[in-house]
């Protein structure tokens, strides 16, 4: 689902709002959301769909990183996290295991 099916499914479900006015709130969410995540040990968390974060490391290079770039001792990687519900988890389970047929 994208952006605009988000906002055209919102606004089936608010017939009381337009499409754009769904659209808006959903681009004023995603700043916020946005902005959250871009703070260091910040996470946001959405009811009913889980938590998202994002986990800073800085590694120790070494080998082949430290001899192609021996002024670079540390490396930054990025982790990108949703941590779901234990609902959520329990329905897409449920969901998927009934689609598989197990």
């Amino acid at each position: 689902m994208n952006t605009r099916e988000l906002s055209q499914a919102g606004a089936k479900r608010l017939p009381e709002r337009t499409q754009a006015e769904v659209r808006e709130v959903i681009d004023v969410l995603v700043d916020v959301i946005r902005e959250e995540l871009m703070e260091i040990d910040h996470s946001v968390y959405i009811q009913g769909l889980g938590r998202l974060h994002i986990e800073h490391h800085l590694l120790h290079a070494s080998g082949i990183v430290r001899q192609q770039r021996p002024s670079q001792r540390y490396l930054q990687r990025l982790y990108f996290r949703f941590v779901p519900t234990e609902d959520f988890k329990r329905n897409a389970r449920e969901l998927f295991m009934k689609d598989w047929g197990e």
